[in-house]
């Protein structure tokens, strides 16, 4: 959930971020698609794979030390005119981050096997939400 919510808060301020490395508006943007992009192929993907495999638990163990590796790549290697590194670590992290995502929901559902599955992804969305909502004014 705070991965999650960290993921979302980069991409709300993405642009403040690439901003002061010295690029543009429009890199900023570009890459926040990418990002999302990425992100969505990685998505379906690990859903995939989670569908075919119910190995989710061990998709999940690949999947976030993954993400983390691609988002400290990209925070660390933010420098100016380092375009194409940070449009690359950028895929990397929006493909990675967002195959957690069904690795978290099939664990959760699993967990709490004898409840209905809307109310454990139910509970890891609203999380997600609360902590979105005093992340984004206090990193602005």
């Amino acid at each position: 959930t705070v991965g999650v919510c960290c993921s979302s808060c980069m991409l709300s301020l993405y642009n403040d971020f690439a901003g002061k490395c010295g690029y543009s508006a429009a890199i900023g943007s570009f890459a926040s698609l990418a990002y999302m992009g990425a992100g969505t192929v990685g998505l379906v993907a690990t859903g995939i794979i989670i569908g075919k495999t119910c190995a989710y638990k061990s998709t999940l163990k690949c999947t976030t030390p993954l993400a983390v590796c691609a988002g400290s790549a990209l925070f660390l290697g933010m420098h100016q005119e380092a375009t194409v590194f940070l449009l690359l670590c950028t895929v990397m992290f929006g493909m990675t981050m967002f195959s957690v995502i069904p690795c978290i929901f099939a664990c959760a559902v699993e967990e709490t096997y004898p409840m209905p599955t809307e109310a454990p992804t139910g509970l890891l969305e609203i999380s997600t939400v609360l902590l979105q909502l005093p992340a984004i004014p206090l990193l602005s």
